[in-house]
């Protein structure tokens, strides 16, 4: 599964201190350990995680470095953004950028406590044809959505790392070979 992680719900997944991460257990499991990628990108989302997520930046340059974190082109999302902001100007569509991340990488799943989005997330007047809205990952219940079958193209084409967080490869050390013995 690739996945957009609303900033909001970031510590409950990453943050094994945080109250509510036993119901993200499952969203941090696939990323972390299982295959899964974060899809990001534009600019308010990336304003966004500097903003509220500062004490994650070394797990982002981790996930960067396993391949973990799918990058989009910020000015497709910008543009698809300001789109939707035209289309609902209702000021509590306060996460269009969200649903343009959605449009333009065709990901099928968002993480996300914000209620408000929940409508807008699922409006098909927003998503052109061929695009679907995504699922909800809100709680435990929505485990089924962590695998492959959730995977969008996008995802699918980066090389896979097979080893989790923090386990380092173990290096082979080379046999030497001493003289007189075999």
């Amino acid at each position: 599964m690739c996945i957009i992680i609303d900033t909001v719900c970031f510590s409950k997944v990453f943050d094994p201190t945080n109250a509510e991460h036993k119901r993200f257990l499952p969203v941090f499991s696939w990323v972390m350990e299982e295959g899964g990628s974060i899809i990001y990108g534009g600019t308010t989302y990336r304003l966004e995680v500097t903003e509220r997520m500062r004490k994650f930046g070394r797990l982002l340059v981790d996930l960067g470095r396993k391949n973990r974190l799918i990058k989009l082109d910020d000015s497709r999302v910008d543009a698809e953004e300001s789109r939707l902001k035209a289309l609902e100007p209702d000021e509590t569509f306060d996460d269009p950028h969200i649903v343009a991340m959605v449009i333009v990488s065709k990901c099928s799943v968002v993480c996300t406590d914000d209620t408000r989005s929940l409508p807008y997330l699922a409006n098909r007047k927003f998503y052109p044809r061929g695009i679907n809205p995504p699922n909800v990952y809100h709680s435990e219940a929505h485990a089924k959505f962590c695998c492959r079958k959730y995977m969008a193209k996008i995802c699918l084409t980066r090389p896979a790392v097979k080893h989790g967080f923090n386990k380092r490869k173990s290096k082979a050390r080379p046999k030497v070979s001493v003289a007189g013995r075999s």
